[in-house]
């Protein structure tokens, strides 16, 4: 098996066939698209055809709208998919699944743990905006 690591945060949006998705997983309003962070791209050596081992986001619902999206800002509010166990949820797709870039902003809430970086912000926490203002191509296909 070859394989080729990513970042340690690139966020894709990646379209769920036929609505199918993980129990396990929360989806409100991307229109079947899920929010995935890339861990690893890989090709069986017995086969033509590249996977990614994906890790999920769950939509974190907002009072008061349908479309659960944040009355103030505009934006999704995601949170990691995680086990019963705390460990989180991924999965291995067809990179044929992955559709576009995403942009995730960390929720540091009121006060950021003074030990966040950049270099570690995303690993670290765990609730994220999902940033539709971005490109307009995502804004665009987050808004209609």
């Amino acid at each position: 098996m070859q394989g080729h690591g990513v970042t340690g945060h690139d966020v894709v949006s990646m379209v769920c066939p036929l609505g199918v998705v993980a129990p396990t997983i929360r989806l409100i309003d991307l229109s079947g698209h899920s929010i995935i962070q890339l861990q690893m791209i890989f090709r069986p050596l017995s086969s033509e055809h590249f996977l990614a081992y994906v890790q999920h986001f769950n939509i974190v619902p907002q009072q008061g709208t349908v479309s659960n999206v944040h009355l103030r800002t505009g934006m999704h509010m995601l949170r990691r998919a995680f086990r019963a166990d705390r460990s989180r949820i991924g999965e291995v797709v067809p990179i044929t699944q992955v559709r576009s870039p995403a942009h995730l902003i960390p929720n540091f809430g009121k006060e950021a743990h003074p030990r966040l970086t950049r270099e570690n912000s995303y690993e670290a926490s765990s609730e994220f905006w999902l940033n539709k203002y971005w490109s307009k191509q995502f804004y665009f296909a987050l808004s209609y």
